[in-house]
């Protein structure tokens, strides 16, 4: 939902911050009770007093943010639906990202209770002070339920059923337009109007499954409520009605994904491309292990070799991959026309310097054949 082509949708941003919710409450909610079944001293709950009111406000949390960001995500679609003008104003990324700290902030401080009333008892077990034994048992679960189920059930029901409405108006409505528009004209309309139809559907079954596996939750809640005085009736709903809600209610936080992949074209696509680039990366880091590896091979080799007066006997006895032996033979030829170079500039320099002293030895030959011309001649002017 955060690639590139679809990270510009206010809808695709719920979708992915309830992907990371469904994530934390299952890791909170179902990690936690079974380790709690299988040995109450490795449970997170029974660590501290913090831990156990710190686990309890983050996983009430995170599964009321979870739900209500279902709702957000409908009343998104619910404006793109019926002022589609308008939505495109309306229904913008940074806006979305507003709603959501406005909904984290409300629900901790709804749940900010667990910090007061929870606590770590002697018996080693998380749960609530006598003091707020009214509270806990006779004013909470109707919050909760409110909060968790009843609300978002009654919201949820009314915008899908409204989405569906104006889907059957718009379709009646653009299939008589159609008769009027231009060719390039109905294109257009239709590759709009079938993008905002494929996310309208994967909503939709999003919402309906939260719906279908929120109901029994809702219905034990006000059973529990009004037969809370029949000790057989609270004896069934523990042991077989709120598991099998539990298990319903949990079943919504894992199967999200599943719903974007069978719904969804372009969240198949762009899932495709996510792991087609993965691919991609840890074959090109394997290819570059590769390489380092017999780059250092080489550079081992060449120092083995370069010690060595018979090079081309030593390089049949060492075992290297082909495209070493190349840059070997390679690296000989650069060296011996380097050894040359250095042969030819040093047999030049010796060629200069004895041209030089050939010089300096006609000029002193010169010059010592004038000194005796000149004197020569002195002694004659002299002797006359």
């Amino acid at each position: 939902m955060r690639r590139r082509r679809m990270s510009h949708l206010s809808t695709c941003y719920y979708m992915g911050i309830l992907a990371i919710a469904d994530t934390i409450v299952l890791l909170l909610g179902l990690s936690v009770m079974w380790l709690y079944l299988l040995n109450r001293s490795w449970s997170l709950l029974l660590k501290s007093t913090f831990v156990c009111k710190l686990v309890s406000l983050l996983f009430y949390t995170v599964c009321d943010v979870s739900v209500w960001l279902v709702c957000m995500m409908s009343a998104d679609r619910c404006i793109a639906v019926t002022r589609p003008l308008h939505a495109s104003s309306i229904c913008t990324v940074r806006r979305a990202r507003i709603f959501v700290l406005i909904l984290v902030i409300s629900i901790l401080l709804i749940n900010m209770q667990f910090l007061f009333t929870h606590y770590l008892s002697n018996e080693n077990d998380c749960t609530y002070h006598e003091r707020y034994e009214f509270f806990i048992e006779h004013i909470w679960p109707w919050i909760d339920a409110a909060v968790y189920s009843a609300l978002p059930f009654i919201l949820l029901l009314t915008m899908n059923l409204i989405i569906v409405h104006s889907l059957f108006q718009a379709r009646r409505s653009t299939s008589s337009l159609q008769i009027h528009q231009s060719k390039i004209a109905r294109q257009k309309n239709k590759l709009s109007t079938s993008m905002s139809r494929k996310l309208t559907t994967m909503l939709l079954a999003v919402t309906f499954f939260f719906l279908l596996s929120s109901f029994p939750m809702v219905c034990l809640q006000i059973y529990t409520n009004i037969y809370k005085n029949n000790q057989y009736n609270q004896m069934f709903a523990q042991y077989y009605l709120k598991p099998l809600c539990e298990t319903l209610q949990y079943s919504n936080h894992c199967i999200n994904f599943f719903l974007y992949a069978v719904t969804g074209k372009a969240f198949r696509h762009e899932l495709k491309r996510l792991f087609r680039s993965i691919a991609i990366k840890m074959h090109l880091s394997k290819d570059t292990v590769q390489k380092v590896g017999e780059r250092r091979m080489t550079a081992f080799n060449i120092n083995y070799l370069a010690g060595e007066t018979d090079f081309e006997q030593r390089l049949r006895q060492t075992r290297l991959s082909p495209m070493a032996l190349q840059f070997l033979q390679c690296r000989q030829s650069i060296d011996l026309v380097h050894g040359n170079d250095s042969i030819i500039h040093q047999h030049v320099r010796q060629k200069q310097q004895q041209q030089q002293q050939q010089q300096l030895l006609l000029q002193s030959q010169s010059v010592r054949k004038t000194m005796n011309d000149a004197t020569y001649y002195f002694q004659r002017i002299s002797n006359v």
